[in-house]
This record gives structure tokens, sequence and C-alpha cells, in this order.
């Protein structure tokens, strides 16, 4: 039985896991998520180019924003931390969200746009 541990500092929760976060198609295929990534890298002179790199290649990816990507993914957000984590320094910080579908937004020209129209 797999288990996942869920820890704040006055509660410790242990619930079976059965992966709560991707639904399954028909077909039996993973259903793809979208997945809002984002990251400061706190050193001065840091290089993103092998972060960006490795975010572009996770899925269909959007980065209309600066250290801002949404991603489509059957992985879970806790895969895509660990994986993106090996590509950051232990003072940086990195965000990984599911996205639930509901959007606003404003100022994005019209490729931007139809990327989330069409991916959220």
């Amino acid at each position: 039985m797999n288990l996942e541990v869920h820890q704040t500092l006055s509660t410790r929760k242990v619930t079976r896991w059965k992966k709560p976060y991707i639904k399954r198609k028909k077909n039996n295929r993973y259903m793809k998520k979208s997945y809002l990534i984002g990251y400061d890298l706190n050193k001065s002179g840091q290089d993103y180019t092998t972060l960006i790199d490795e975010i572009k290649k996770l899925g269909t990816w959007w980065h209309c924003l600066d250290s801002t990507f949404i991603i489509k993914s059957s992985s879970t957000a806790v895969t895509i931390k660990d994986h993106l984590k090996k590509y950051i320094d232990s003072n940086d910080e990195l965000l990984v969200v599911a996205l639930t579908g509901e959007a606003a937004w404003t100022g994005f020209n019209s490729e931007c746009s139809e990327w989330l129209i069409n991916n959220l």
C-alpha cells in the first residue's frame, strides 16, 4: 500500500495514495493537467537556461510572464517539483501548482491569450 504523508506545523495526517491529482480517460491513458510553475533563482548571475530547458521538456508550455510557466503534463505536481529541483540551488524557490481551469487575465498578446483559452 502506498501512503502519502501530509504534515503541517500542528498536525500530521497519513492517507492512502491513489493518484489523487490525475483522472483517467476512457482509453486508460492519463489526462494531462495544467500546472503553474514559478521560480526565483536567488544567487546573483544565476543561469536560468538549464531550468527553462527542463521545464519545456515536460510538455506543452506557456511562458508569457517572467519566471512563470504553465505546462500541460500527466505527471503530478510533486513529480514535476522533484524533477526540476535538480536544476536549482538550495537557496532558490520553486512552486508547482495544479490549476483548476478557472482563469482571468489581461494585457497578453493574442498568442499568449489563445494558448490560455485552448489549454486551461
